[in-house]
């Protein structure tokens, strides 16, 4: 028990006895002007006291820092003794090779980032393999280079619609990571940016979206369905492969391409409907989809790769009154 805990409950305790033990003697002539109503209690005195340690106790608690500093643009930071992390500041954080509270990796179990940040540096907290949980404010509008990865305890994550930009690495292996939040205004993910969160189940993008890019959802093994908005032009290269539970697949008028190994490795894909403005299919983009049974073109037939559906045995249906089909 630290020394302001116990300075505090020894007040608290000092203040009851002294209420308990102080000897009331009252004089036959005072006995008259005696207020007679009944006296207030113990409890009473508690509950008056009370309301005021509990804000000590709490002002202590908050103040309880076992680590702070100011980093170059200006942020300060401080490590609770609750474990958080908390950082306060306007503007851009700065980028790291290797941040400031790295040595305290046991230590952070959650971070605060204050409104006022308007972009999350590069490796900002990166291997804080203990964190659980991390608040992004609504002031930022781009999440750096490998700033979360690894953190392989992060179970959930809220990316407010400030944020326009999510970068490569970003929560890249993040294996505990569950669920994933995105708004409106989000418009890139980069590179990498979730492969390996391998408890993802679900993604719902925001229509907002404009590009996903390589690899950035690959791995994912226990992602189930996702559906693509129209915005996105492009799907790149890999940016599914290797999400063996992937099962729904919903892509909207509006893509253009489909990537090499887009979809490779998608052992529960049973059906997809390739929308017509896809005009080229990569190669291998449903390498070993073997469970691939309907594949669905609704116009032209685009350009596509020898090997875009190797390994799956699928029948493949199209409009039959388009001519270019039987050209």
């Amino acid at each position: 028990m630290s020394e302001t805990w116990k300075r505090l409950l020894c007040t608290w305790l000092a203040a009851l006895m002294i209420i308990s033990y102080v000897p009331v003697s009252v004089s036959a002539e005072e006995t008259e002007q005696v207020d007679v109503s009944e006296p207030e209690t113990a409890s009473e005195t508690e509950a008056a006291i009370l309301p005021d340690l509990e804000t000590a106790i709490q002002t202590a608690s908050e103040e309880t820092v076992i680590a702070s500093d100011v980093l170059v643009s200006g942020h300060s930071w401080k490590i609770l003794s609750d474990g958080t992390l908390r950082i306060t500041g306007s503007g851009a954080m700065p980028s790291f090779s290797q941040s400031p509270w790295i040595g305290y990796v046991n230590s952070i179990t959650s971070i605060i980032i204050d409104p006022g940040t308007t972009s999350i540096g590069d490796y900002a907290f990166y291997e804080l393999g203990k964190v659980k949980t991390a608040v992004i404010p609504d002031t930022v509008t781009s999440i750096g280079q490998a700033a979360f990865c690894w953190c392989e305890g992060l179970t959930s994550i809220d990316v407010p619609g400030s944020v326009r930009t999510i970068g490569e690495d970003a929560f890249w292996c993040c294996l505990d990571l569950v669920s994933v939040t995105f708004h409106e205004g989000l418009q890139t993910i980069e590179r990498e940016a979730f492969q390996g969160c391998r408890l993802i189940a679900e993604l719902k993008f925001p229509e907002s979206l404009k590009s996903i890019g390589y690899w950035a959802f690959g791995g994912c093994s226990d992602l189930v369905s996702v559906e693509i908005p129209g915005g996105v032009e492009k799907l790149d290269d890999s940016v599914f492969s290797g999400c063996t539970s992937l099962k729904t697949v919903k892509l909207n008028e509006g893509l253009i391409s489909i990537g090499n190994s887009g979809f490779a490795y998608c052992f529960a894909l049973d059906t997809i409907l390739i929308p017509g403005s896809v005009q080229s299919i990569g190669e291998t983009a449903f390498y070993q989809c073997s469970q691939l049974g309907t594949v669905t073109f609704t116009g032209n037939p685009p350009v596509i790769a020898e090997s875009a559906f190797a390994a799956a045995v699928a029948t493949v249906r199209y409009p039959s009154v388009n001519t270019a089909w039987n050209a």
